[in-house]
């Protein structure tokens, strides 16, 4: 139980360890994050949708509906944290950022909205 315990708490502070990242990289990189717009686009790997149907989920233990759920919440604030971070690359006051890489970081960025819905 308690690598699940300590492997929660890595997740926990996921997000605001890839906001230091993100500062850094917006710091030395005159504001893009190129350097890392690679985060926005991998996978993740969640439980299967097929576990939230209502007769799938009823069979679910325990242990099972709550991996469920922290997966769901620990996916939702990195979305968030990907939408948030990510979506100064498109404004045009990041003057070192080309049209084509803000174009392709939109198209990443409503593939996450979408992920979110």
């Amino acid at each position: 139980m308690y690598a699940h315990t300590r492997s929660q708490a890595c997740l926990q502070i996921l997000p605001s360890q890839f906001l230091l990242l993100t500062t850094i990289e917006r710091s030395g990189s005159e504001g893009s994050l190129g350097g890392i717009n690679a985060l926005l686009g991998c996978p993740l790997h969640l439980p299967s949708t097929k576990n939230l149907d209502e007769s799938r989920w009823g069979s679910l233990s325990a242990l099972e509906k709550k991996t469920v759920c922290h997966s769901l919440y620990f996916a939702i604030n990195w979305i968030r944290e990907l939408l948030n971070a990510f979506s100064t690359q498109v404004a045009a006051r990041v003057d070192n950022v080309s049209q084509r890489v803000r174009d392709e970081t939109a198209v990443k960025l409503l593939k996450r909205l979408r992920n979110l819905m």
